[in-house]
């Protein structure tokens, strides 16, 4: 590979030039609230129940066969009328109607050739339809299973994510980068899949010093639009060239322009909103407020345990391994109680729209098939 092929194609993502440099694309999603989830919920599962119907109805393509089964007992009466009406004849008349007996006896030997031809295409036919109609079927049972598994990930980030684990990839942010991503309208625990490359980390940073009306300006279109108009930015194209030579290339802050390292974490800020209008304006709301009150101050409290744990040894430190264990057996029950309170408005709210969840549904986290004494 040439050098300026080599430098295209970095400009062009096609390589990266180091580990730390690794960019992990994130796609933005539509995040239903919580009425288009059962609507769509109930939509698949109308869909499923009208397939299963339909299959059961599927029955072999009768007519043609049957047409042919009337054509073969028409001709044998034919036969039949025409033996019993043969005494008394002379023998010219006899030989005549010997060959018509003959001629009609060939006709249903090819009659029933058809026939059996007619009923091979007709179960064929058959089987095609119903091998059709059991992958439609399979393909909506997927397609409810997955859904509600992606429902219920997404209720789970939106009630109980804000009191995930705070530990990241691979970074540990300074005050002044984590008070850029608050400012963005993000918290570490929003981070927790990511890995970040060193140019977001130092944009957090940078973003630390805007103010209000500035960040109100960025949002990830803009983001995007700075990005893909970047095609002969100095950074980059610096960067690009260290690379190239094996050179540890840095950017000086005088040409660091982090609007162009900013794009994914305005698609989490985005993603984040959408989840939220999940819960929205529904009970869901106060299974939140009720698990953030709580773990505020559980966590806080996990917090300076720990913190006590590093400089404190001996006696001392056996109390705070028991003040911990039981905290974090607090904060697994809450999780416990708060997945029980998260079930049953998803209970009530199917049994208030007639949704049944069909059996064929795994044992999921929160939409269960009714159990049978129910």
């Amino acid at each position: 590979m040439g050098f300026l092929e080599h430098i295209e194609k970095m400009h062009k993502g096609e390589l990266n030039f180091n580990s730390n440099n690794k960019v992990e694309k994130i796609e933005e999603f539509k995040i239903l609230t919580m009425d288009e989830v059962f609507n769509e919920l109930k939509e698949k599962i109308n869909k499923y129940n009208e397939l299963s119907r339909n299959s059961e109805n599927l029955g072999l393509n009768n007519s043609e066969v049957a047409k042919i089964e009337e054509e073969i007992r028409n001709l044998k009466a034919k036969i039949d009328e025409l033996n019993s009406s043969i005494e008394g004849k002379s023998k010219i008349e006899k030989m005549k109607m010997t060959l018509n007996i003959t001629s009609i006896e060939s006709e249903i030997t090819l009659k029933e050739m058809d026939l059996e031809e007619e009923k091979k295409k007709s179960e064929k036919d058959y089987d095609s339809r119903i091998q059709s109609s059991n992958k439609k079927i399979e393909d909506t049972k997927k397609e409810i299973e997955s859904f509600i598994k992606d429902t219920e990930e997404n209720l789970a980030n939106v009630v109980k994510g804000t009191f995930q684990k705070r530990g990241t990839k691979n970074f540990k942010l300074t005050l002044f980068q984590e008070q850029g991503l608050n400012k963005i309208g993000l918290s570490v625990s929003d981070l927790s899949k990511v890995e970040l490359t060193d140019s977001e980390l130092k944009a957090l940073g940078k973003l630390s010093a805007y103010s209000k009306e500035e960040i109100e300006k960025l949002d990830s279109t803009n983001i995007k639009n700075i990005n893909q108009n970047s095609t002969n930015n100095i950074p980059w194209f610096s960067s690009a060239i260290g690379a190239a030579l094996n050179i540890n290339a840095t950017i000086t802050s005088s040409n660091f322009d982090e609007k162009l390292y900013l794009e994914r974490f305005f698609i989490l800020k985005n993603i984040k909103i959408a989840r939220q209008k999940l819960i929205e304006g529904t009970d869901l709301e106060e299974v939140k407020s009720y698990y953030d009150n709580i773990m505020k101050v559980e966590f806080l409290n996990l917090e300076n345990i720990e913190k006590e744990e590093v400089r404190i040894t001996g006696e001392e430190k056996k109390k705070l391994e028991i003040k911990k264990e039981a905290i974090q057996n607090k904060i697994n029950t809450v999780n416990e109680m708060v997945d029980e309170m998260i079930k049953e408005v998803i209970k009530e709210e199917l049994k208030k729209r007639e949704i049944v969840i069909p059996s064929f549904v795994p044992v999921t986290k929160y939409f269960n098939a009714p159990s049978e004494e129910e």
